[in-house]
């Protein structure tokens, strides 16, 4: 069973968290950093199983299991399912400056060419689209440069799910 889950923010440094954490003999994390399961429809105990068995086969007895996957605070509708199904997990939660996360993650998607727009038009949209961005699908590589800093909505959702000794947030200028 995982213990852990780095769920982000993303461009918050979930990554640099990982290769550390990725070191250590007594955790393991997959090979493949982001895992997305829980952002699945269909999630229940057999396909938790193959996840299991997919990812995780290699993780010794002894070993702490986690996994880093940033997405999770984008779309927070996913902390349910990870509560019914890891009710005991501890998060990490990674928290960068909003605005400084907004430019990264602008920057990364226009690097990429999955953005086009400037970024006072894509921020022009966005703001004036706030609710649809809020629920934007899975996978939407430019839609969430506003909603994915709103910590306050997302950790409402949250902490419907998880007591507070279950996250432990870290700040990104802490672990740089």
């Amino acid at each position: 069973e995982i213990n852990f889950l780095i769920i982000g923010a993303q461009k918050s440094g979930t990554t640099f968290l990982y290769n550390i954490l990725n070191l250590s003999d007594n955790i393991f994390m997959p090979q493949e950093k982001e895992l997305p399961f829980f952002l699945n429809k269909n999630i229940d105990q057999k396909n938790y199983e193959k996840f299991i068995d997919e990812y995780f086969y290699n993780a010794k007895i002894e070993q702490a299991i986690g996994t880093s996957t940033p997405q999770y605070m984008i779309y927070p509708e996913c902390f349910k399912s990870i509560k019914q199904t890891l009710p005991n997990i501890k998060l990490i939660a990674i928290l960068r400056d909003p605005i400084k996360r907004l430019i990264s993650h602008y920057d990364m998607a226009f690097r990429f060419g999955k953005e086009n727009r400037s970024l006072n038009s894509a921020l022009e949209d966005q703001l004036n689209n706030i609710e649809f961005y809020r629920n934007t699908s899975f996978d939407d590589p430019t839609g969430k440069y506003i909603v994915a800093g709103e910590y306050g909505r997302i950790f409402l959702q949250l902490l419907e799910n998880f007591d507070k000794n279950q996250i432990h947030i870290l700040l990104f200028q802490d672990l740089i």
